[in-house]
């Protein structure tokens, strides 16, 4: 317990003392008075719509209790 509280301490004083690197000073670009001209570049959009699938009953039902069974395997032991 002791040795991971010491890796840990080691590990924090070791980041804290990173020397932060200069950055480089912004760049602004004004575009005061200058007309910037173009066109957008879309694709074609169509519209697929989905038909409705028709909705039918289950042809197999599904159990909701298998306890005849369980009591048959449980007499044949």
């Amino acid at each position: 317990m002791r040795l991971l509280l010491l890796l840990t301490l080691l590990s924090l004083s070791a980041a804290a003392q990173k020397p932060q690197e200069p950055r480089a000073p912004k760049t602004e670009f004004t575009f005061d008075g200058d007309l910037i001209e173009g066109t957008g570049d879309a694709p074609d959009v169509e519209l697929v719509q989905k038909t409705q699938r028709p909705r039918h009953d289950r042809l197999l039902k599904v159990r909701d209790s298998f306890r005849r069974e369980v009591l048959a395997s449980v007499s044949q032991l």
